[in-house]
């Protein structure tokens, strides 16, 4: 082992010119005094590619320097590399709850979550079936919401992944679709009597369920706007007009036709409905009201079509 002196000021420097046959280097300071009883020491192990200055300071710690990479004359340029985008991560869909189904009218639902970019595709599968939600139908709105307006006409489990432009794919995010549940109109006009509906009323509340819904409770429809809200139920109680409608209550008739009796108050104004006001001349409900006021008879006579 050869012995170095150390240079308060310089430090000390190793040349390793005539080392090159030497893979590893070893070097090790014992008992370096820095001012008064003061005690250094250091091992230092290093693997040997080049030719290379160690220097070895106890003030800092030790640097190592290698020759640059030589440059090809004529060869191109790396490009800089992209720094990737954050990976999509689906968190939720925003649908009615407690039970959202199926639909034969597109709607806009939302895909929640983060990580999302203004170019990212959506893709939609149920079994075998795949759909790739087109871009104009595709409506960034933040990081962490995507709307897609989509027609989900399946029942079953459908699954939701988010693709952003630089292939990183989000989880597969699954929810279940529900066949829709119709109800008679027999049944309906038994719901709206016990709730408060006479028999003069009665009809025109069932037939603006079956004009809104078509006697399915659990119909769902979005109102993609201002508002950003769901029509619920059999009668479409909206949720940004009647927050004090629970999802629960919206789809349960017999709360839906309560909830529409304290709406209407107590049957005299059903025009919260836009199937009583349109269109104009010939508004929705009344295609229905002749079946309702039936179903409404039956009922309070006690017999069964």
């Amino acid at each position: 082992m050869q012995q170095l002196n150390w240079d308060k000021k310089e430090g000390l420097w190793i040349n390793l010119n005539n080392l090159k046959d030497l893979s590893v280097i070893r070097l090790q300071v014992d008992e370096v005094h820095v001012g008064k009883g003061c005690l250094f020491g250091i091992a230092l192990l290093i693997p040997y590619t080049a030719e290379m200055p160690i220097y070895v300071n106890p003030s800092a710690r030790a640097t190592t320097t290698t020759k640059p990479a030589p440059t090809v004359p004529g060869a191109p340029a790396r490009a800089p590399q992209p720094s990737p985008s954050n990976k999509p991560q689906i968190t939720g869909v925003n649908l009615p709850l407690p039970e959202p189904c199926t639909s034969p009218n597109k709607q806009w639902i939302s895909i929640i979550g983060s990580g999302f970019v203004p170019e990212s595709k959506v893709t939609l599968s149920i079994g075998s079936k795949v759909y790739s939600i087109p871009a104009d139908r595709t409506d960034f709105v933040s990081p962490t919401q995507i709307d897609v307006y989509v027609g989900l006409t399946d029942p079953g489990t459908w699954t939701v992944q988010v693709t952003n432009p630089d292939n990183q794919q989000s989880n597969l995010f699954s929810f279940t679709l529900k066949d829709p549940k119709y109800i008679t109109m027999e049944e309906a006009a038994r719901y709206a009597l016990d709730a408060g509906f006479d028999k003069n009323t009665a009809p025109i509340i069932v037939a603006i369920a079956w004009a809104e819904s078509g006697g399915n409770i659990y119909a769902s429809n979005y109102n993609n706007g201002d508002k950003n809200s769901w029509d619920r139920g059999i009668l479409q109680i909206n949720s940004y007009w009647h927050p004090e409608v629970s999802n629960e209550d919206a789809f349960n008739p017999a709360k839906a036709f309560q909830h529409a009796y304290r709406i209407s108050k107590a049957g005299t104004d059903f025009r919260e409905w836009n199937t009583f006001n349109t269109p104009p001349d010939n508004p929705k409900y009344k295609r229905y009201l002749d079946a309702a006021k039936e179903a409404v008879s039956h009922v309070i006579s006690g017999t069964r079509r």
